[in-house]
């Protein structure tokens, strides 16, 4: 992949996952990520979802660490 390319990929998938955690997900019963992590009652249902994600070793990838960084997991 080309240099240009893989930082465009790599702001890309950074945003998304800036974008992600204020979005409801289905697996946390239509809550986001942020407001679960924010309540003790399911602080670990999204610490257990990001668990099963994997980790970011290709391009395009999700980054569990990022995601549990913003969310300060």
């Amino acid at each position: 992949m080309p240099p240009e390319a893989a930082t465009a990929l790599e702001e890309f998938i950074r945003d998304y996952e800036r974008k992600w955690i204020d979005e409801p997900v289905p697996a946390l019963q239509g809550r986001t990520p942020r407001e679960a992590a924010e309540d003790p009652a399911t602080r670990d249902d999204v610490i257990r979802l990001i668990d099963t994600f994997p980790e970011a070793t290709q391009p395009g990838a999700m980054s569990p660490a990022r995601l549990r960084e913003l969310l300060g997991l």
